[in-house]
């Protein structure tokens, strides 16, 4: 897996100076200005006053890592302006100065670089999004309700994106896709844990032998490709899903990815009996986005594949940058989530998370 380069660090001024001089604000207050977790972007929270209004509103300020071309990012934008069209809660990016809704910095002093000069490895496309409020999933008890309403929620995103498409996120290959997720055995050497390079070779063949042969045969449609509990955000006044943020991993992939991913981020946000608490997930996206029962006979894999595929790449990333410790959130819960869905014959985990569903026609 080849490292990305994520953005440098931002000061206060640098972000201010930025948004003025590249978007349409006449001002930003800079003691508002805040650095979020990322992965491997830079994402810094502000208010500020956009010209031709007097109200203070808030944005964030993302600068997306090196290797993510323009291209791609406009595509994102697109879909970002869909989901946002169709009435769900997401955030949508403003147009700059020159009217474009992306602007591209290099490394050196982070200025913009004339548009006919070809990007390269230290090139950083920029854009201001509208902020959406709430809190995110992870913090805020997890209820069979809440969990039903989270599934729900992406199963009516899902059904938004099923007929969308754009020819950059549709020819997308990218090593996050389950799809590759068989490339992950060539980093299990890396593995000091005996034991847990033994639970990641179970599961790489598990995948190889039960999901791979059928990913021509499982339907395709765009996917958000990342809705775990970062990215998810709940209102804490009602306990209802409120909006959804992050479409960096957007592309078109077999569409039970989308729950497998889902699936997978909500078992590690209950602290016993993982299986038995994510049927309510499944349950309300089901209800919300019927799958096919070939699509629901891969879930359990597809999970698998995912969880894996968590642990296994933000070990070896902390091991390249011990700095960026947010990738090491899922480690604990991920492997020990991966050993007990191991231990469970699938034909019980299925029958757990499927006994009181009904699954469309293929």
């Amino acid at each position: 897996m080849a490292p990305v380069t994520k953005p440098p660090p931002l000061s206060v001024q640098t972000v201010v100076d930025h948004v003025i001089k590249y978007f349409p604000f006449r001002r930003v207050e800079e003691d508002s200005v805040r650095e979020l977790v990322s992965y491997d972007d830079r994402n810094y929270s502000f208010r500020g006053i956009l010209e031709g209004t007097a109200t203070v509103q808030s944005f964030v300020f993302k600068v997306n890592h090196a290797e993510m071309p323009s291209d791609l990012v406009e595509g994102l934008n697109a879909i970002m302006n869909h989901v946002h069209s169709s009435g769900i809660s997401c955030p949508v990016p403003l147009c700059s100065r020159q009217g474009s809704q992306t602007v591209a910095l290099p490394h050196t002093e982070l200025l913009t670089w004339p548009s006919n000069v070809n990007q390269s490895e230290n090139m950083f496309c920029a854009r201001v999004l509208t902020y959406i409020t709430g809190t995110c999933a992870v913090v805020v008890k997890m209820t069979p309700k809440l969990l039903y309403d989270i599934g729900a929620f992406v199963g009516k995103l899902d059904y938004v994106l099923a007929d969308f498409t754009h020819p950059v996120t549709d020819g997308r290959v990218y090593e996050w896709d389950i799809k590759h997720f068989m490339c992950v055995r060539e980093s299990l050497v890396l593995l000091e844990d005996m034991t847990k390079r033994h639970l990641a070779e179970s599961v790489c063949t598990q995948v190889e032998l039960n999901l791979v042969p059928r990913l021509k045969s499982l339907r395709h449609s765009t996917i958000h490709g990342d809705c775990n509990e970062q990215n998810l955000l709940v209102d804490p006044s009602t306990s209802v899903v409120c909006g959804i943020v992050d479409f960096g991993d957007c592309l078109r992939t077999c569409r039970v990815f989308e729950l497998a991913i889902l699936t997978a981020y909500c078992m590690l946000l209950v602290t016993s009996d993982p299986i038995g608490m994510v049927a309510p997930v499944i349950a309300g996206y089901l209800d919300a986005y019927p799958l096919d029962p070939e699509e629901l006979d891969v879930l359990y894999y597809a999970v698998l594949a995912r969880l894996c595929k968590s642990v296994v790449t933000g070990y070896l990333t902390y091991l390249r940058d011990p700095s960026n410790s947010y990738v090491l959130t899922t480690q604990v819960a991920g492997w020990e989530t991966i050993g007990t869905l191991l231990r469970v014959p699938k034909c019980e985990v299925d029958k757990v998370w499927f006994d009181d569903v009904t699954v469309c026609a293929p």
